[in-house]
């Protein structure tokens, strides 16, 4: 488990949201009019998260290591 940017999160990924984890199943960019972008993590089994790009969070690649 490591804190990693939202930009390095690929499929398969395990990431925390609010003490609970969840896999992702797709990670798409979202660009905004003002100029700045987010990432939107599509989750197994729950709704999308859209987090800011760059922004921090928890992840496990189980098993696979964070490189």
């Amino acid at each position: 488990m490591a804190r990693m940017s939202t930009w390095e999160i690929r499929r398969g990924d395990l990431v925390s949201v609010r003490g609970t984890w969840h896999e992702v199943k797709a990670v798409r960019e979202e660009r905004r009019g003002s100029g700045r972008s987010n990432v939107v993590l599509v989750l197994k089994d729950r709704s999308p998260l859209r987090v800011r790009a760059g922004d921090l969070i928890e992840v496990s690649r189980g098993g696979r290591g964070v490189r």
